[in-house]
């Protein structure tokens, strides 16, 4: 259609882009995201690693630990870090955030980025990430995909449930035009 090679998505019956973006403007899916998001937030994360035999080793002192609950980089709070990789992987689908190294090969700092310019593929048995036409070293990508079919990427809940976001976006369009 032609709304999907303006806007890059699929049009809908009502007339309505949705996308990632649009469907933000709808109070009752902005409440939704930001619910979950914020209540996940909330909880601390804990670091392990398997064993040989199987089992796990809990690392509370890991350099990572201290990352995704105290403070993740310079600017941001553990939370606020949660909250955002969380509505990524709510509403697109997806959160990604890369990995700074330290020089002793400990991970020094964790950054968002913006899930809309990753894709991510599935060759030779590796994942493979490109962010904004490079492609990234997988080692320097954390991941967290939501609900998907593959176990490789998440569904947009926007993009899924479009065609009812449409509506409702439509709707309420025509009452605030009739205020």
């Amino acid at each position: 259609t032609d709304s999907e090679k303006f806007f890059g998505s699929p049009g809908t019956a009502s007339g309505m882009h949705v996308d990632e973006r649009s469907a933000y403007t709808l109070a009752a899916y902005y409440a939704c995201i930001r619910n979950i998001a914020d209540d996940t937030s909330k909880l601390s994360m804990r670091v392990g690693r398997m064993r040989e035999d199987g089992s796990r080793e809990m690392l509370p002192k890991h350099r990572l630990a201290r990352l995704l609950n105290v403070a993740p980089n310079d600017e941001m709070t553990a939370k606020t870090f949660r909250e955002t990789i969380m509505q990524h992987a709510v509403g697109w689908g997806n959160g990604y955030a890369e990995i700074q190294w330290a020089g002793d090969g400990t991970p020094a700092a964790l950054w968002p980025l913006m899930p809309d310019r990753m894709v991510v593929r599935r060759l030779g048995g590796k994942q493979r990430y490109i962010y904004g036409g490079t492609e990234v070293n997988a080692a320097n990508i954390l991941h967290v995909p939501g609900l998907g079919f593959d176990g490789c990427v998440g569904y947009s809940v926007a993009r899924i449930a479009r065609e009812s976001l449409g509506l409702a976006m439509r709707s309420e369009e025509r009452r605030v035009g009739k205020e």
